[in-house]
C-alpha cells in the first residue's frame, strides 16, 4: 500500500487533468474558431473561379484588340513601303530622264562642236 497514491493525491492528480483537458479544449476550440466552414469555402472558391473567368474573357478581348492593332499597323506600313517604293521609282525615272536631257542639252553638242573643229583642223572641210 505504499506505493499506492492516496485520496488526496488522487483527487489533486484527477483536478490538474481535468484542468489540462480544458485547456486543451480551449486551444482546439480557438483553431476551430479560426477554420472556415465547408459551405463559406466554397462560395469563396465559386467566386474565384467566376472572376477568373472574367479575367480569362478580359484577356482574350485584349489578345483580339492586340491582334487587330497589329494587322491594322501591318497594313499601315505595308502602305507606306509601298508609297516610298513607289517615290523612289519615280525619284530613279527622274535621274534616269535627267541623264538622257543633260546628254542631249549638253553633251552631244559640245561633241559636235569638237568634230566640227577636229575636220576643220585636219583640213576636211572647204
Amino acid at each position: 500500500m505504499a506505493d499506492e497514491p492516496s485520496v488526496w493525491e488522487l483527487h489533486r492528480t484527477m483536478t490538474d487533468m481535468r484542468g489540462d483537458l480544458k485547456d486543451g479544449l480551449a486551444q482546439i476550440n480557438a483553431r476551430l474558431d479560426r477554420v472556415v466552414s465547408n459551405e463559406l469555402f466554397a462560395s469563396y472558391q465559386s467566386a474565384v473561379d467566376r472572376r477568373f473567368g472574367e479575367l480569362e474573357k478580359d484577356v482574350a478581348a485584349l489578345q483580339e484588340q492586340h491582334r487587330g492593332d497589329v494587322d491594322r499597323l501591318r497594313a499601315d506600313v505595308s502602305a507606306q513601303v509601298s508609297a516610298v517604293e513607289t517615290r523612289q521609282h519615280a525619284a530613279d525615272e527622274r535621274r534616269a530622264g535627267d541623264r538622257r536631257l543633260v546628254f542631249t542639252a549638253l553633251i552631244a553638242p559640245a561633241l559636235l562642236i569638237l568634230l566640227q573643229v577636229v575636220l576643220a583642223v585636219w583640213g576636211a572641210g572647204p
